[in-house]
């Protein structure tokens, strides 16, 4: 509830945030934002690979020692030779990056300080939750956006409104985080600890299968969306999208900090208990999670749309049909991120996650030059809809396959959403409202004794402090 409550003020911080900087930057301005941060996205790409590996090992450390030193300096001087390599070799790629994903020259520069600033503050967050500070983690996170927004009112009331001072905002707040993470990290990473060449090739083999992952998984995010808007039709439209997408992605880390808290539990759970615990997830919780933020979702889209287009204004107006498919999506992903993602790091089966995104990332690719050219935004998001839904299909396959269970029914618990985001491009967001109750109302129906396990196991969890888990 505190990741819940802290994150609902971050995304009223980051559609403040993204309202003043369109206000002196309009569409077109804001597009080149959003596309230097898909830039600096794709770069994190070459450093992240092995951020993972700060939970799935630090957990363990963490639970024997009282201290993550180990993991922490291990992850940090992978991290740092990565980045650079990346820092030193730039005047060999930096120009002819930036020019093909249309990202104006003079950021340039700005792209590496944007770069630096977010895979440091990347791996602190990591660290936190290896300590099990979610909620530290979380209230940080909202700081970062708090910032963002106090920095960007700061420079209207100064007049500094050129492009370059509003990406300096975006690069500046992760450095505060870094520091008050630092200091409450201060007595579990110092002193340091000794890098020892067998935790690191042990980080590297769970890491591996992970970075052509990272690097395939960006060809199916909707950061590799913007550049082929950029490319099809024009920056202004990257902006447009770029809000509905700050909104969706918002919402989206809901659901991504809930299933962030699994991994440390299922790691951390005895071994004996660690396949029962995963199991019970996955057939009774998870499809019940998977349902509500189906819902959720389908809410989300209802009140996104309008309040976008009043806080926006009319020249975000092609947003609101947009934002309905964009939603179903985060429903779509909702089994992997909430339950299957986390369930193959702890148990070390990372190539679920690997084939689940060199299925995905071609898919992206194909439909969006197939259906932007011809319907704009709306095919780019319907796209990411189609794409996310083989995704889903191949990793429920392959997760009942190492878990020798069948969880068809989390996917089953997605169709509310993408009902809703049929009907509303057909007839209309009221429609489309009544579409997702009645899916949901038949998928209880039809698995009523499962729901209400699942319902129960929740309600048990979440009165812990009086009456213990015993099953």
């Amino acid at each position: 509830m505190v990741l819940i409550g802290g994150h609902v003020l971050g995304i009223l911080c980051s559609l403040l945030s993204a309202w003043i900087a369109t206000r002196f930057l309009g569409p077109a301005g804001y597009g080149h934002v959003a596309l230097l941060i898909a830039a600096s996205l794709f770069l994190m790409v070459t450093t992240n690979w092995t951020a993972t590996a700060v939970v799935r090992f630090g957990v363990r450390e963490f639970v024997d020692t009282g201290r993550i030193a180990g993991v922490f300096w291990t992850r940090g001087l992978i991290l740092f030779i990565n980045l650079l390599v990346i820092l030193a070799t730039s005047p060999l790629w930096l120009r002819p990056l930036t020019s093909a994903m249309r990202v104006p020259s003079e950021l340039a520069p700005l792209l590496l300080f944007h770069l630096t600033a977010s895979v440091i503050w990347y791996h602190m967050q990591q660290s936190l939750m290896a300590v099990k500070l979610p909620k530290l983690g979380a209230t940080l996170l909202t700081f970062e956006r708090v910032v963002i927004v106090v920095s960007l009112l700061a420079m209207v009331t100064l007049g500094m409104t050129s492009l370059r001072a509003v990406v300096a905002a975006y690069i500046v707040a992760p450095f505060f985080c870094i520091a008050i993470a630092f200091v409450i990290l201060r007595r579990m990473i110092f002193p340091w600890t000794r890098v020892a060449p067998e935790r690191v090739r042990e980080l590297l083999r769970f890491s591996v299968p992970l970075l052509p992952t990272a690097f395939v998984s960006y060809f199916s995010s909707s950061y590799l969306d913007s550049f082929l808007i950029a490319r099809f039709m024009d920056v202004a439209a990257v902006g447009v999208y770029a809000v509905g997408y700050q909104f969706a992605g918002a919402s989206m880390m809901l659901i991504v900090l809930a299933g962030s808290l699994l991994q440390p539990f299922f790691v951390s759970v005895a071994p004996e208990m660690q396949e029962q615990r995963i199991r019970l997830y996955a057939t009774r919780v998870l499809p019940v999670i998977t349902l509500v933020w189906s819902l959720a979702t389908v809410t989300g889209a209802a009140i996104g749309g309008p309040l976008l287009l009043a806080v926006f204004g009319a020249r975000y107006a092609a947003i609101v049909p947009v934002l309905w498919p964009m939603m179903a999506s985060l429903a779509i992903s909702g089994p992997a991120v909430a339950g299957y993602f986390q369930i193959a790091y702890a148990t070390n089966r990372t190539h679920i996650v690997a084939i689940n995104a060199m299925v995905g990332a071609p898919l992206n690719i194909v439909f969006d030059l197939l259906l932007i050219p011809r319907y704009g935004l709306v095919g780019c998001a319907w796209g990411t809809v189609l794409t996310y839904a083989v995704c889903v299909i191949v990793t429920t396959s392959l997760s009942d396959r190492a878990m020798n269970a069948s969880t068809w029914w989390n996917a089953i618990s997605t169709l509310p959403a993408i009902a809703a985001a049929l009907v509303a491009l057909l007839y209309g967001p009221l429609f489309a409202i009544c579409a997702a109750l009645v899916v949901a109302a038949v998928i209880i129906a039809m698995r009523r004794a499962e729901v209400g396990e699942g319902t129960r196991i929740l309600s048990r969890v979440l009165r812990w402090r009086r009456a213990p888990l015993s099953s």
